[in-house]
């Protein structure tokens, strides 16, 4: 934090001077003999330029600083100036940049990292004045063993680490923040989506969520800025080929299809869908399913706090933020077993995509968002036999289960699925979309829009407009 309120040019030394782009000026002569415009205005190309030229805070911080918040709190102003160093920012990391200039050396990022996540891919080096917060022997921290998780992000007060935008111009944005929860797998781990110009630009902890604003790569950094994978129009094949149409066109093809497989139609739905979503789906009376297996937890979060015993058949790696739960209970002084048997006192079991351990509170984790929805509302497991299938947001394709049937792909994003189906609608991704999930501690996560969807209609809509062109006659 400081209050200087004038920068010198000798502090700016080390900054490349370029030029401004100026507006080109017609000539005297040539200004003379008309009443044009005397000055023309910048191309595109150079107000872009001059765009990137803005001198903004240095800080990607500024707007959620801590260390600024308690300094403007308590009024401190600078009066000792010691010595500076000019230490190198690491950004060698796709995700994360280190700013070892404004660390403060709390160690907040060294303890979580080490004791809750077990990586340890920070660790204090040298001493004294010299003292630095780094991966081991300054590697990147990259190879350092992160798990690119970002909760170092999120627990320093400072700017030291913070999360390297997909945007040229890196700035303290400020966002619209809308609490949702993520859709990566079925723990539901509460966030916080930032929103900037209608995109979602990140995504951030709820410091006040059962997750304790644990997230991991998928909530925290998975999401394609560019939306370059995604579906915004419907489309049919025609010789052969995948062809942009209106709703009308689609829905008639689609129709036409059901026709053609004398209306045996199956719906797979994604463990990803909404409660909401897969509720319609199985109220339009045609087969379903759901590449779901295995049970439903019997166990909460709060059951896993208080084990005194915990048995791990899951692979942990997957589940990221269940891991920081079990190395809490660890430190408190719980033990990891390997057999049911030992199973003592306060107990908890973890599986995946297993049945829950006969009388002891197990929490079964899947990698679907609702699995745990899906199977409570009755959805078979595997894909439905029928001629014609619907894969809701599902790639039957690129799994390898795809039989022959006749396609049609109702997605957000490219995939295999689609570049097989008769036909393609556009769906909300999961940032478009309210619904509900339930969770693999059965807690029922609240889904919030928080940008409108490419596509022009909410998943319900579409599969309202589904419904009515499959009617049967």
């Amino acid at each position: 934090y400081s209050h200087v309120k004038e920068v010198t040019e000798e502090e700016l030394a080390e900054i490349e001077r370029i030029p401004r782009r100026r507006p080109k000026v017609r000539s005297p002569l040539v200004r003379a003999r008309d009443f044009g415009e005397v000055e023309a205005t910048l191309s595109r190309e150079d107000a872009l330029e001059e765009a990137y030229r803005c001198l903004s805070c240095g800080c990607m911080e500024a707007e959620s600083c801590e260390l600024r918040r308690l300094a403007t709190e308590y009024g401190v102003e600078l009066r000792f100036i010691g010595e500076r160093r000019r230490l190198k920012v690491d950004d060698r990391h796709p995700l994360i940049v280190r700013d070892p200039n404004k660390c403060v050396l709390c160690g907040l990022c060294v303890n979580l990292c080490g004791e809750l996540r077990g990586v340890y891919a920070l660790g204090y080096a040298y001493r004294g004045f010299d003292t630095l917060i780094e991966p081991p022997f300054n590697i990147p921290l990259e190879e350092a063993g992160c798990e690119s998780c970002g909760d170092c992000i999120a627990v320093c007060p400072t700017g030291a680490l913070y999360e390297k935008l997909p945007l040229r111009k890196q700035a303290p944005w400020r966002t619209e923040k809308v609490a949702t929860v993520c859709n990566g797998c079925s723990v539901g781990c509460e966030i916080v989506l930032e929103v900037v110009g209608g995109r979602v630009l990140k995504a951030s902890a709820k410091l006040d969520s059962w997750n304790k604003g644990h997230l991991c790569r998928k909530g925290r950094f998975d999401r394609d800025f560019s939306l370059a994978r995604r579906i915004t129009s419907r489309m049919v094949r025609i010789n052969g080929k995948l062809q942009t149409v209106g709703w009308r066109e689609a829905l008639q093809r689609l129709k036409e299809l059901a026709e053609e497989c004398n209306w045996d139609i199956g719906f797979l739905v994604s463990s990803k869908a909404t409660l909401e979503e897969a509720e319609f789906i199985k109220e339009l009376g045609f087969k379903t399913g759901a590449l779901v297996k295995g049970g439903i937890s019997t166990a909460t979060v709060y059951d896993l706090e208080a084990a005194e015993t915990i048995l791990v058949k899951a692979k942990l790696d997957n589940y990221p933020v269940v891991k920081v739960f079990v190395n809490k209970a660890l430190l408190r002084g719980a033990r990891l077993v390997e057999r049911v048997e030992e199973l003592k006192g306060q107990a908890v079991a973890i599986v995946e995509e297993e049945k829950a351990v006969d009388g002891i509170p197990t929490v079964v984790l899947h990698p679907g968002a609702n699995a745990a929805g899906l199977l409570s509302m009755g959805y078979s497991s595997g894909v439905p036999k029928a001629r014609m299938l619907i894969c809701y947001e599902e790639d039957l394709v690129g799994r390898g289960l795809w039989k022959g049937e006749k396609l049609v792909a109702v997605c957000s994003t490219w995939n295999e699925t689609v570049e097989k189906a008769e036909v393609v609608l556009p769906k909300p991704s999961w940032e478009e979309t309210s619904g509900t999930y339930l969770n693999s501690f059965g807690k029922i996560g609240r889904l919030k829009q928080a940008v409108p969807p490419l596509c022009g209609a909410s998943s319900l809509e579409v599969i309202q407009r589904i419904s009515e062109a499959l009617r049967h006659p």
